[in-house]
């Protein structure tokens, strides 16, 4: 929650916000959340839409798990793991110390899996730290769906609270720096074994970060799986970052904030050039006759297919949407990129003017070294963008015309075999016609004296008028009749 003035004020209605969190996102205090009250009544109704699919229900108490941790700059920075709404509770809400609980992690257990929290406990935290109703659209996209997750959702949004005018000479630094909130999603492209074999899908991560100038930086985390977190952890714990996080003096916080959010781009640069290469080795598996060349320039026919089916279409029509959607996706990365970039880097030239205009007594080294991080943070996203994003990007847009060009093969192909297909047809038919023409012709020269041969060879029609006695010449009489047989 960002404090600026008027605390105990702010501290009354905090109490009345927490008393109303089950109206959450209507019960928010600061003005810059508060935007308009029909914005708020829509994402009311939109964590009403989702609230059925994307938590845990009450009764399901055994199945609640967040991750907490205060990230201070002593050696203990464990992750609590919490069982409970009301372990939650006491230890995110019930804590006196502002500095506390810096680190809240929520997850699904699977793929497509119901968030472990249910939604009055969120409510209560979100409503505890303030948090801008937008980062519900970034939670949106989790839980249990019919169809496939909405990967196309992308975006970065903020909002910052102006540093007041300072009232007297030389004012703190904490007066002068601008408090602010702002939430992202990212994404990762990650490989699991399903039945011995490899499965590529693409992982979402919704990051909400709140800066006070007083009391350091906070940040919510929504995602699938607990990957973020065992990233986050290695990072911190024993990789040997945990120097970059400090929170003592204001410059301390701002760049510990910085850095923790750079190892949030860095998970999300994971992943892309194996994803990439399984889609182009997929694609290769349904080579429609283009030619390969050897290394001595020699061309090979031997990987060429001859036959085809429209079920090889489907699946590059399914190839097809992949790669469309990696290259979405990876626009977005680079979008949510530059936006923290550029964010972060005009805060922090605004911060500097301030200090210069209120405080000329400040030693020129504090600008020198605010300067010099400025770059590096600067230096660093713009590298990890460059590096890990557009060459994967420039790979997937050259893979596109390659799918449409082997699926305008396939379909020249599946024509020549169907009129193959239909001439073996015809010379079938053909061949089917001459034989009922024999037959009937055999049939109808053949089978009337046949029949009548067989007929009268049996004893269907006896005469055994000369058994009784009559001779050839009584029965050619006139004056025979049948009945004196």
């Amino acid at each position: 929650m960002v404090r600026r003035c008027g605390h105990e004020d702010y501290d009354t209605r905090l109490v009345e916000s927490m008393k109303n969190s089950r109206a959450y996102p209507l019960n928010l205090i600061t003005k810059e959340t508060g935007t308009y009250g029909s914005t708020l009544q829509s994402y009311r109704r939109l964590l009403d839409d989702i609230s059925e699919n994307l938590f845990i229900r009450d009764c399901d108490r055994d199945e609640f798990e967040v991750y907490t941790s205060d990230l201070d700059d002593t050696d203990d920075m464990t992750m609590h793991e919490n069982r409970s709404s009301e372990e939650l509770a006491a230890r995110v809400i019930s804590r006196a110390s502002p500095a506390s609980v810096r680190y809240v992690y929520i997850h699904a257990q699977t793929e497509g899996g119901r968030l472990m929290i249910t939604r009055k406990s969120l409510e209560a935290l979100l409503s505890h730290y303030q948090v801008m109703p937008d980062y519900l659209e970034f939670m949106a996209v989790f839980g249990q769906r019919k169809g496939a997750v909405d990967l196309r959702f992308s975006g970065f949004r903020q909002i910052t609270q102006e540093a007041r005018s300072p009232q007297e000479y030389d004012p703190p630094l904490e007066d002068l720096m601008s408090g602010f909130q702002f939430c992202y999603n990212l994404k990762q492209a990650k490989v699991t074994q399903v039945n011995g074999g490899c499965k590529w899908s693409i992982h979402n991560a919704a990051i909400y970060h709140q800066f006070d100038p007083t009391s350091g930086p906070r940040w919510i985390i929504t995602t699938e799986g607990s990957d973020l977190d065992r990233f986050f952890r290695d990072r911190i714990m024993v990789q040997g970052d945990k120097e970059d996080i400090k929170f003592t003096r204001l410059d301390e916080k701002l760049f510990s904030s910085l850095s923790v959010n750079l190892m949030f781009c860095c998970w999300a640069t994971e992943g892309w050039r194996q994803y990439i290469r399984w889609i182009e080795s997929e694609l290769e598996d349904h080579d429609a006759g283009s030619a390969h060349y050897s290394d001595a320039g020699e061309v090979s026919k031997a990987r060429r297919r001859t036959l085809f089916h429209a079920a090889d279409l489907h699946d590059l029509q399914y190839l097809g949407e992949r790669i469309s959607e990696t290259i979405t996706v990876l626009e977005a990365n680079v979008e949510v990129f530059n936006d923290l970039r550029n964010f972060c880097i005009n805060l922090l030239i605004n911060y500097e003017d301030n200090c210069r205009r209120s405080r000329p007594s400040i030693c020129p080294d504090y600008f020198d070294s605010l300067a010099r991080r400025t770059n590096i943070f600067r230096r660093r996203l713009t590298e990890m963008a460059r590096n890990a994003f557009e060459p994967q990007l420039k790979w997937a847009k050259e893979l596109s015309p390659k799918v449409r060009s082997r699926m305008e093969i396939i379909i020249v192909q599946i024509n020549e075999q169907d009129k193959l297909d239909a001439k073996e047809l015809e010379l079938d038919m053909r061949r089917e016609t001459v034989g009922m023409r024999i037959i009937t012709v055999i049939t109808l020269l053949y089978l009337p004296a046949t029949f009548v041969s067989t007929f009268f060879s049996t004893d269907i029609v006896k005469n055994d008028s000369l058994a009784a006695g009559y001779t050839p010449a009584d029965i050619r009489n006139p004056g025979f009749c049948l009945r004196d047989v």
